[in-house]
């Protein structure tokens, strides 16, 4: 079926971010369709360039999808204090609070919606009959929902990747940022969101049809990076991996096993690696000096992502680690899902009080690793022990450290595939209306 496809995605190709992915890849694969003519609004405000997002926007452009980068201005103005040779110092008293976090993403929401309209008119783009837009962050939704308003006909998919203004508890901007998601729920014909806990907590109209749709990986990435990357596993330790974010998380417990089992002398210091490659390394480094670990870590800092999944194929086993709590459920790190494309092991940290995480069901259903929950510590610390302690005999008799994936339910993280779910949903909504 012909169709005019709009997506509003601020975060987007070549934006190194693991806000681009998603919905870069929707439109690569979206765009496999001749008849679908797609058209994108992003912002251009990034910083560095994901060598894999530059590729796929050259396939989506060969493919006809026509992009349209709106360049909103300098990012943050609210509590600059001042800007030195290009790096910007931030007041302390507005960065990072309520106010701060509220009115920037107003202010840039309204420049990027204003800019999107001005060129859709001045190019004339034709009126679309899907719109697919995303938070993170706010304009994207905005955008839509002006569009839907003077085009009713059109089926417009809301999708969330996170909460909105998740740090924020109560008050004059938890209520705003409530209204915001209010909002795009009366508007729209449809709302996704990347896990069901995520979907609960979101504040949307019931009423409106909603749905789960996950992240996931891109196998086209490991085809690309085939001549970048080796195949074999360096060196003779036992090597852990971790990348990416580690904001509202723990890896302490797994670094206690791993001095548990140094201090009984079921495996050698000499014999094990744990890297880390992103921003938080103070944080990271802190938990490894709380367990004495210092001599067996590796700080990488942070790395292209080109490089980051060269070390994670290094890897013999991979390391997560997110939080579920009362208040904060379904957090599926954007990174466990890009793991699942290299098929290695994988060990899940869940910090809180709440049994049951999501992360630990799309592991146990895919069958790529072991999770343990801080809910359940006593079991869960003693399954971690005897699991990594089968893992460093095996690396040490040079025996192959293999996990069998569930291809069926790994093919539900498969990005090509989550595509097909959105033309799916349009089809689906689009003979509702009729009927």
């Amino acid at each position: 079926m012909s169709k005019v496809i709009y997506i509003m995605s601020e975060y987007f190709a070549p934006y190194q971010n693991i806000g681009s992915i998603k919905f870069t890849k929707i439109a690569k694969y979206l765009s496999e369709n001749s008849e679908n003519k797609i058209f994108v609004f992003c912002r251009k405000w990034w910083k560095f360039n994901d060598i894999f997002l530059e590729n796929d926007l050259s396939i989506m452009k060969k493919n006809g999808v026509h992009v349209f980068f709106i360049n909103e201005g300098l990012r943050y103005s609210f509590g600059i204090r001042k800007i030195v040779n290009g790096v910007i110092f931030f007041s302390k008293k507005i960065y990072g609070d309520e106010r701060f976090y509220y009115e920037s993403n107003q202010n840039y929401s309204r420049i990027f919606v204003r800019k999107s309209l001005r060129l859709i008119k001045k190019m004339k783009i034709p009126v679309p009959e899907l719109i697919l837009s995303t938070y993170d962050d706010w304009g994207g939704h905005y955008l839509a929902k002006e569009i839907k308003s003077k085009i009713p006909s059109c089926i417009w998919i809301a999708d969330f990747r996170d909460p909105i203004g998740n740090f924020i508890k109560n008050g004059k901007y938890r209520k705003l940022c409530d209204e915001y998601s209010l909002m795009v729920s009366h508007n729209a014909d449809c709302i996704t969101a990347v896990s069901q806990d995520m979907l609960k907590m979101l504040k949307i109209d019931r009423k409106t049809p909603s749905f789960v749709v996950t992240n996931g990986f891109d196998f086209s990435d490991c085809t690309f990076v085939k001549n970048h990357i080796s195949e074999t596993i360096n060196g003779n330790k036992l090597k852990f991996v971790y990348t990416g974010s580690f904001y509202g998380s723990s890896l302490l417990q797994f670094f206690y096993v791993i001095k548990e089992l140094l201090e009984e002398r079921k495996i050698s210091a000499e014999n094990i690696e744990i890297d880390y490659a992103g921003a938080y390394n103070d944080k990271v480094f802190g938990e490894i000096c709380n367990a004495g670990l210092e001599s067996i870590y590796c700080n990488k800092g942070q790395l292209s992502r080109l490089d980051a999944i060269k070390l994670q194929n290094e890897a013999d086993v991979l390391l997560t680690s997110t939080s579920n709590t009362a208040s904060w459920q379904g957090a599926i790190g954007g990174k466990v899902l890009e793991y699942l494309m290299l098929k290695k092991t994988i060990i899940a940290i869940v910090i809180g009080d709440v049994p049951g995480s999501e992360i630990k069901s799309i592991i146990q259903r895919i069958n790529c690793g072991w999770v343990y929950e801080e809910s359940n510590h006593e079991a869960d610390f003693k399954m971690l022990k005897n699991v990594i302690l089968d893992i460093y005999n095996k690396k040490m008799s040079g025996q192959p450290i293999e996990i069998e994936y569930n291809e069926e339910e790994l093919e539900k993280f498969n990005l090509k595939n989550i595509a097909l779910q959105y033309e799916k949903l349009y089809e689906e909504l689009l003979a509702e209306r009729k009927n």
